[in-house]
């Protein structure tokens, strides 16, 4: 059973939402005060914290997606942030997912994962008989369509894949096992499954990027895991990275700023996504890879720097600890500009309501520009 939690501690401390306080970050520029940032929130986080509790939500059913925007809005508008990301659903991954119990007290009882063993596309005769979808018609539009009428005057819109990018769509087809194996036996096939994907993305982000509704664009592609990236450098650079690249183009050629979330280790190809890509902003650090604070300072002078706030603390620290915590993040993040605060990750159903609140408390308190 879904739980709702009141929530107090934000009461005064919010503004005016501003969208322009976030470009100001974006382009590495000191805004007025640090704004919230957060790419993803895990659906029965938002209905806990809005105490909006949704009984099904099917974004292909216009009664469905009116109830869930009304919720998304709600929640960024509440908490502080200044826009509202929108994912736009597509059916080009054909997932093979399990399914087990989720213990965490907002959790509606089940949870979902992909299989990492077996996949869609296992060998070339999978490639030729898969259904692959019209380009113009994988997307779920009508979501992006109802968000754009829907959106507050006042707010910006950041607009994604909500399947992913490249190396998710291309490992969720093939299975992370089944990838593996054939970058080295077939690596044919791993090109042909990744340009797939990557002409997705690409028709997908030259469409959106061209709407003059749409302020920023974004990216979720998990290219990393704790000690180093999924497949070796070189083959991310080989396969993966021409499409990224043509999606951050997509972007820029109509003046607008393209941020990347991706999870892991990615020291290797840091370079290549600052200097090849020239992607906008980097979101989601974890600190038993690289503290935000260390990301800062390595690559806070090419691009911002979003989140950071360590989602296992954030879900298991003390109001008290976290508050030392985050405040030292702030001091060491703030200065120059080019930050916003949130979390490392994402909201996932089992953070800490009073942590959140705190850590957003925190970060418009002492997130004030000029810094001390």
């Amino acid at each position: 059973m879904l739980l709702c939690y009141p929530s107090s501690y934000l009461k005064g401390l919010t503004k005016t939402p501003d969208f322009k306080r976030l470009l100001k970050v974006l382009y590495l520029e000191e805004p007025d005060r640090l704004p919230i940032f957060e790419l993803y929130v895990n659906t029965e986080t938002m209905q806990m914290l809005t105490n909006s509790p949704i009984a099904e939500i099917n974004l292909r059913k216009a009664k469905h997606r009116k109830a869930y925007l009304e919720m998304l809005m709600r929640f960024y508008r509440r908490f502080g942030y200044d826009y509202v990301p929108v994912d736009v659903p597509t059916d080009f991954v054909q997932k093979i997912t399990h399914e087990t119990l989720d213990t965490s007290p907002c959790s509606t009882g089940k949870r979902t994962f992909v299989d990492e063993n077996e996949g869609n596309i296992e060998t070339r005769e999978d490639f030729e008989d898969y259904c692959w979808p019209d380009l113009d018609e994988a997307f779920t539009y009508d979501l992006l369509e109802d968000s754009c009428k829907m959106l507050p005057k006042d707010m910006g819109l950041i607009c994604g894949i909500g399947s992913g990018g490249i190396m998710e769509i291309t490992t969720q087809l093939m299975s992370l096992r089944g990838f593996s194996i054939a970058l080295y036996k077939s690596g044919d096939l791993v090109k042909d499954v990744c340009d797939k994907a990557g002409e997705l993305c690409a028709h997908f982000y030259a469409y959106v990027s061209s709407l003059d509704e749409i302020d920023a664009l974004s990216m979720g592609d998990d290219m990393g895991y704790k000690s180093g990236t999924i497949a070796a450098p070189e083959h991310i650079r080989k396969y993966m990275l021409p499409w990224h690249k043509r999606c951050v183009e997509a972007a820029h050629k109509y003046g607008k700023p393209f941020i990347l979330h991706s999870c892991g280790n990615l020291g290797k190809i840091m370079g290549d996504l600052i200097n090849y890509l020239e992607i906008d902003a980097k979101h989601s650090y974890q600190d038993a890879i690289e503290p935000v604070t260390e990301a800062k300072k390595k690559y806070g002078d090419r691009i911002a720097i979003l989140g950071g706030v360590d989602v296992d603390k954030l879900s298991r620290f003390s109001v008290h600890d976290l508050r030392r915590y985050v405040i030292n993040i702030v001091n060491k993040c703030a200065p120059g500009g080019g930050y916003a605060i949130g979390s490392g990750n994402s909201l996932p159903n089992y953070v800490r309501a009073e942590n959140y609140e705190e850590m957003i408390k925190l970060g418009i308190k002492y997130g004030k520009y000029p810094t001390k």
